[in-house]
């Protein structure tokens, strides 16, 4: 893949691309605030994952919603991401209806776990092309849905949801109460400790 100081754009002009972005230079992750940027490692490559519905039966009237779940990788140019020789198609969601939250995070949950070890590192064994071998680390960086099949990956509240925000606790019943006295932000933790309940 390419690095991505290849296709930034340059300092001052608008931002088009991921790359332009502040996540881009200086997201860290779960790794030491005082470690380097992770896109500025050599052999970080960061994806994007897509989860779609459609049709099975295109316009027809006959329903069976089904679903790739792909992971883009952003290190290439913009042109190249979406090229199907480039799209990994990680799995397919079957139908015939979409999958509740609950059903997708299992079906997420190899797609995230599995990767961890890459996230730490990971070398590729020498080959004839490639005598010293690679050293590699990975990170998913960003979502790709629609507004509706966003909800579901992300954990974004819903149009009936009785919350106002993913980010912080006041429920719809406390519309009048302003003030940040009434607004607790979530936290990393508080965020662990409730899917560490959910999966355990």
């Amino acid at each position: 893949m390419h690095q991505h100081q290849q296709f930034q754009t340059p300092k001052g002009s608008p931002k088009c691309d991921i790359c332009d972005g502040l996540v881009w230079s200086c997201f860290t992750g779960t790794r030491h605030i005082h470690n380097p940027p992770f896109m500025s490692i050599p052999g970080a490559l960061a994806f994007s994952i897509l989860v779609y519905w459609f049709n099975a039966h295109g316009k027809s009237t006959r329903l069976a919603s089904i679903g790739p779940i792909m992971l883009i990788g952003l290190n290439l140019p913009p042109s190249e991401r979406l090229k199907p020789e480039n799209v990994y198609v990680a799995g397919m969601i079957p139908g015939p209806k979409d999958p509740t939250a609950p059903q997708l995070n299992y079906l997420l949950m190899p797609l995230i776990k599995e990767p961890k070890e890459l996230w730490q590192g990971y070398h590729f064994s020498p080959t004839s092309t490639g005598p010293p071998g690679s050293f590699i680390h990975f990170a998913i960086l960003m979502t790709i849905e629609d507004v509706v099949a966003m909800r579901k990956p992300t954990g974004f509240i819903s149009h009936s949801g009785n919350h106002f925000c993913s980010f912080c606790t006041i429920h719809k019943a406390q519309i009048e109460e302003i003030g940040p006295q009434f607004h607790y932000m979530h936290s990393y933790q508080n965020h662990k400790s409730t899917i560490a309940k959910w999966l355990w």
